[in-house]
């Protein structure tokens, strides 16, 4: 086995340190020390590996988070799937609807037509044709229907 010592008044065989000044970290010369001190490729290495490891753990539990809130999400809309059933047949008895298409539009886009849901709301839900609520209701959505119909005429 070599000897690993050198004199200072010599430069590293080993990592050409410069004679007067000490050789680097990893260098052969010290593993007399090794444990002692962490070399900084050695430390930049276990660096690296725990800031891997660290997004790896963070991307998982992100993953987690995302698929509850998407659970979340699904269970919300299934809990109130019977109210927006009951406005949509509201809306079906109304003539809100010309077709089909007019549904399917709705239900894409529902922020379009996001107000004549907050109106139904604010007016307490009404679903018994007949009465007050409801005939409030209705007044409401066709001078809704009427003004959106303008509004799409004039940008025609």
């Amino acid at each position: 086995m070599g000897d690993f010592s050198r004199d200072e008044k010599e430069t590293c065989m080993y990592c050409q340190a410069k004679p007067f000044l000490p050789c680097l970290a990893d260098c052969p010369c010290n593993f007399g020390d090794f444990g002692k001190a962490l070399p900084d490729s050695l430390r930049s290495t276990i660096t690296v590996e725990l800031l891997k490891q660290a997004e790896f753990i963070f991307e998982k539990k992100q993953m987690d988070w995302y698929g509850n809130m998407l659970t979340e999400r699904i269970e919300s809309v299934m809990k109130d799937w019977p109210i927006f059933v009951n406005f949509l047949k509201i809306l079906n008895k109304l003539n809100y609807f010309k077709n089909i298409e007019d549904v399917l539009d709705y239900l894409e886009k529902p922020s379009k037509r996001q107000q004549i849901f907050g109106i139904w709301q604010e007016m307490g839900m009404p679903i018994t044709e007949g009465s007050r609520g409801f005939s409030l209701f209705k007044n409401a959505a066709e001078n809704l229907k009427e003004n959106n119909g303008r509004a799409n005429r004039e940008e025609e």
